[in-house]
């Protein structure tokens, strides 16, 4: 894929989620999105545009990866889960490192098992490098590891077959938002398809 082209696409007037503009963090949230297919994606670009789209939707315009409750520090992240999700084991401080695994990332990774299967239990501030972020998000995507079905998106977007964006939203968590990530999902396709 011409990168030059795609991101040329997405400023298009077509292309509304963007307002016909991006911001340099906009693209390098984007381009560590793309790194991290080229790493852990399947090579499909029905993938790659629900990933882009998936990561709209639960980072929202910016494109890079966040905290829980779009906070910009750890402490203040913490003081978040405690207060709105007070009951939650990802809200309280974990041994053996003390941190509190509150969603960070493009889907926002929670718990310390989680974090323990990425293999960054003592890290999990690295869940916020858009690359790495990214390897995570399509290998959730993919093997369908939060939806407890094991159905990834494979299942949901068919290389040959017609695409079930309400199901494929299952892959991160249940139907929430699908319709919305449906548009973005068909904007993001025509600009992978404009830039090839």
């Amino acid at each position: 894929m011409n990168r030059a082209k795609f991101f040329s696409q997405l400023r298009a007037p077509s292309c509304t989620m963007f307002g016909g503009r991006l911001t340099p963090g906009q693209v390098v949230g984007m381009e560590g999105i793309l790194d991290g297919f080229a790493v852990t994606g399947d090579g499909r670009d029905k993938t790659l545009a629900y990933g882009l789209a998936t990561a709209r939707r639960e980072v929202g315009i910016n494109m890079v990866p966040v905290r829980e409750g779009f906070k910009t520090s750890d402490a203040s992240a913490r003081a978040y889960v405690a207060k709105h999700y007070p009951n939650k084991s990802y809200s309280k401080p974990k041994p053996p490192h003390g941190f509190v695994y509150y969603g960070r990332g493009y889907v926002q990774l929670t718990h310390d098992t989680n974090y323990a299967g990425a293999g960054i239990l003592d890290n999990p501030d690295k869940a916020l490098e858009p690359e790495f972020a990214a390897e995570l998000m399509f290998k959730g995507l993919l093997d369908g590891r939060w939806n407890g079905k094991r159905k990834g998106l494979a299942f949901y977007l068919p290389s040959n077959g017609k695409d079930d964006l309400k199901g494929a939203r299952r892959t991160v968590n249940i139907t929430d938002y699908w319709d919305e990530i449906a548009v973005y999902y068909r904007q993001f396709l025509a600009a992978i398809k404009g830039a090839a």
